[in-house]
């Protein structure tokens, strides 16, 4: 089957098929290709890395297509006016902030992920929603009330109003399907928190392997080429549209082994989950920070009454996400392995 065929059993709205085959199938035949509809779609690790941190890609061409919108956000700019409107977040929300307010958010994950001994809770829209969103709010209501300036130029109100609203809509959008997915794998195999309570430091690693195993980030936004560009065998042109799909680029075999396996421990290249270059995840620092303390959590919790899936439920589609995941705790013996749904 050519990979047309293949991209659109991927994308049609009724599919149902598991995903990571499909994507799988279509990276062995080519790590990036044109389609039929002249996008490019990028699907190997290598060609990834470099196409997301490449300055040859852009949301437009200077000089085509529509001028920037009072209303546009950090998502759609490009420099100068992105340079200027990140700078000007970097000040009012820096990363040394984000880091800091961990202990705000282990506070906020000690509350929310509670269990009384044998009881069960829904933790997508129980715990890891409000979590999610308690936290982020937290964070922005540090922020300054008038946008600082920078070095690049000081940003209007309205622009300030609206990338905070971004910060805060994106974030709990896409770090709460990345979080219920990583509870779900990590309750698949109880295994996996027992051995991150006994070694706090794999942690980190183990938000990482989630990011990477099933992250909320399926595709990247679209870029159009700037310059022509090689990946692989195959030439992009300028103007030609450029999709990353960095769900398949995180589970290239060339770049990690067994890619399938989720491995709390795994050694090895960083993701793509948070894009790269000028446009990559502005929130990244603070998505790990919440990542890593809802881990911490729930490998404590487990220590003391281990957890187990009691049942899960997930939408279809390529963006296929947990919706609904019950845990229960199990105060008399740690649970068996539960098999994947």
């Amino acid at each position: 089957m050519d990979t047309d065929r293949l991209l659109a059993r991927l994308l049609a709205p009724t599919m149902a098929e598991a995903v990571h085959p499909i994507l799988h199938a279509i990276r062995a035949r080519s790590t990036a290709f044109r389609a039929e509809n002249g996008v490019w779609f990028v699907t190997g690790y290598g060609a990834a890395q470099s196409l997301l941190r490449s300055p040859a890609l852009a949301r437009r061409i200077p000089g085509h297509g529509a001028p920037p919108r009072p209303e546009d956000d950090l998502r759609v700019l490009e420099p100068p006016e992105h340079t200027r409107v990140r700078a000007g977040l970097a000040d009012a929300v820096p990363a040394r902030r984000m880091y800091a307010h961990r202990a705000a958010v282990a506070e906020i994950a000690a509350r929310r992920f509670r269990w009384a001994p044998g009881a069960a809770i829904e933790v997508v829209a129980g715990a890891i929603g409000p979590y999610v969103g308690e936290s982020v709010r937290s964070l922005l209501s540090l922020a300054p009330p008038v946008p600082p300036g920078s070095r690049h130029g000081r940003l209007s109100e309205r622009e300030y109003a609206i990338n905070l609203a971004l910060l805060d809509v994106a974030g709990l959008e896409t770090t709460t399907v990345s979080l219920a997915n990583a509870v779900q794998n990590l309750l698949r195999d109880p295994a996996h928190l027992t051995r991150l309570a006994a070694d706090p430091g794999l942690i980190a690693n183990a938000a990482e392997e989630a990011l990477r195993h099933e992250s909320g980030a399926v595709f990247s936004s679209p870029r159009v080429a700037l310059a022509p560009l090689r990946v692989g065998p195959g030439r992009i042109e300028r103007g030609d549209r450029v999709v990353v799909v960095m769900a398949a680029a995180n589970r290239d075999p060339a770049a990690f082994p067994d890619p399938d396996a989720f491995l709390p421990d795994r050694a090895g290249p960083r993701h793509v989950s948070f894009g790269g270059g000028p446009h990559r995840c502005f929130g990244a620092a603070f998505a790990r920070v919440l990542i890593e303390e809802a881990i911490r959590r729930l490998a404590s919790v487990h220590a003391r009454s281990p957890l187990l899936i009691e049942s899960a439920r997930r939408s279809g589609g390529i963006a296929g996400r947990v919706e609904e995941l019950v845990v229960r705790t199990r105060p008399d013996r740690l649970p068996e392995r539960t098999p994947d749904r």
